[in-house]
């Protein structure tokens, strides 16, 4: 099986004053998108960082 790939993307934007932060995570593969279904890899991982 093939190693799960996971990308992340993200970046600021400016509006008048105020600066806005973005990120987006995705699956890169299928044996990312099984490892997202079946154990919510990408998931417990953004909970994690919650805290």
């Amino acid at each position: 099986m093939a190693k799960a790939e996971f990308f992340v993307d993200g970046g600021v934007t400016r509006k008048k004053d105020k600066r806005r932060a973005r990120v987006g995570v995705y699956t890169g593969n299928l044996a990312a998108m099984s490892a997202e279904a079946r154990h919510r890899t990408l998931t417990r991982a953004l909970d994690a960082g919650a805290s």
